[in-house]
């Protein structure tokens, strides 16, 4: 009787060092009900919970769209390398500066045919966020630049404003692609629906974490070089 107590403590304290750390990793950060552009600190806390695990921590994240840098922060404390890609220059209001395994890249990714700094094939990476140009046109290109990286292993795709009333773009896109079997839900994350949070309103959650069809990726690449030959 003594053990089974003494295991129950011990779970509850690391279940209070667990969220003691995620708060630590959030200190200076806003949320999203006053500072609307930036993914809430639910989001950050769950997408801490699911890439926490150590086959994460050695692996490249990309995140298109970063703004003031307050989720590439999170990003940069999960995983070895981050590369980031903004359309505007760095400002004082960039909080990453400081860190060291974030690789910022001034570009606009829907100028462009595809992403071509990846072509030449330096970065893998298997955990992608889109968080840019929230409409459906975008979107639906984001995923498609997403499913012509080439990487070995699982790839994950994590969406912010899934469910925001205002950006049903991101929605569209994300459940056209997954009814097309190009990926599949494995989270959904966030801001839960039926939510009003600061300004915002959210139908469903507010993001969503989603696996890349390994088998649709190998067909895409394969038609692209067929293509291209």
């Amino acid at each position: 009787m003594l053990l089974i107590k003494l295991n129950l403590i011990r779970g509850r304290m690391y279940l209070m060092i667990r969220e003691f750390n995620k708060d630590l990793m959030l200190l200076g950060i806003p949320d999203k009900d006053t500072h609307g552009t930036t993914t809430s600190h639910k989001m950050k806390k769950d997408i801490i919970d699911f890439f926490s695990d150590s086959k994460f921590s050695d692996v490249t994240a990309l995140e298109i769209g970063t703004h003031m840098g307050h989720t590439t922060r999170i990003f940069s404390e999960l995983f070895k390398k981050v590369v980031t890609i903004n359309k505007n220059p760095i400002d004082e209001n960039y909080i990453c500066g400081d860190i060291d395994n974030i690789v910022y890249i001034q570009m606009n990714a829907y100028q462009q045919q595809g992403w071509p700094v990846w072509d030449d094939g330096w970065i893998d990476a298997s955990v992608i966020m889109i968080d840019a140009t929230h409409s459906y046109d975008a979107v639906k290109l984001d995923i498609r630049n997403t499913l012509r990286l080439m990487y070995e292993g699982e790839k994950y795709v994590i969406f912010d404003d899934y469910g925001q009333q205002k950006m049903s773009g991101v929605k569209q896109a994300v459940d056209e692609a997954v009814w097309l079997g190009k990926m599949e839900v494995v989270k959904y994350i966030g801001i839960e629906p039926n939510t009003k949070f600061g300004n915002l309103t959210f139908d469903e959650y507010e993001g969503v974490i989603c696996l890349v069809k390994q088998l649709f990726q190998v067909l895409l690449i394969l038609t692209l070089m067929m293509t291209v030959c």
